[in-house]
Formats: C-alpha cells, sequence, structure tokens
C-alpha cells in the first residue's frame, strides 16, 4: 500500500489528543485560563498553553485597556491595539471564564458584542 492510504487514518491519530485538551473539562478551568501572576496576567489562550504554560502568553495588566466578550469568544485588548482571543469551546464555562477574566482586570472597559 501507498503512503496516501495511510494519510487519513495517521491524521485522524494524531488529533485525538487535541481533541482531548479541548473538550475535557480538566483543562477548562478558569484557573488555568487566567492565571494571576501578581502584576501580570498568564492567558492561556490555546488549548496546548493550558497544559504547558510555555504556549501561554504573559501581559502586564497595566497594559490591558480592554476586554471584548463575543459568544466564545474573550479578546484582550493591550494599550498598544495587540489583541488576544481566547476560544471557549464549552458553552457552560464561558460564563465561568468571563467573570475570572473580569476580577483579574477589574479596572478596564469591557465590551459586549451579540452575535
Amino acid at each position: 500500500m501507498d503512503f496516501l492510504s495511510y494519510f487519513w487514518p495517521i491524521c485522524i491519530l494524531a488529533s485525538l489528543p487535541m481533541w482531548y485538551l479541548i473538550f475535557n473539562k480538566k483543562y477548562m478551568q478558569a484557573s488555568k485560563v487566567f492565571v494571576d501572576l501578581d502584576d501580570d496576567l498568564l492567558i492561556a489562550h490555546v488549548p496546548l498553553a493550558r497544559v504547558f504554560t510555555r504556549f501561554a502568553k504573559v501581559v502586564p495588566k497595566s497594559n490591558i485597556d480592554r476586554i471584548q466578550i463575543a459568544g466564545n469568544m474573550i479578546t484582550i485588548f493591550s494599550k498598544s491595539n495587540h489583541a488576544i482571543d481566547v476560544w471557549i469551546p464549552r458553552k457552560d464555562f464561558v460564563e465561568l471564564a468571563k467573570q475570572r477574566a473580569l476580577a483579574l482586570c477589574n479596572e478596564v472597559d469591557v465590551v459586549y458584542v451579540d452575535r
């Protein structure tokens, strides 16, 4: 058999760990997405960053300008107009993540976007 006959089974097997990281409740905790580091905020914006923090982004809290909430997406804007999108795949987790983000960044503007 040639390579192409093995291609799709290999792709499916390779994507299974990522689906586990995206939808597992163990990694879908608000304390894993937004981590308080005193003057900084560690944002685990991708599922892999919720397991390995070296893939996460660190933003100084004083540099956060506003938070935009639109459906399952929470976007953190800095004063230099850089944005970090955090996609929350589970509907039951969005409210907890939103509350955590607002609690850690209490002096920022909040924008709600209806879809």
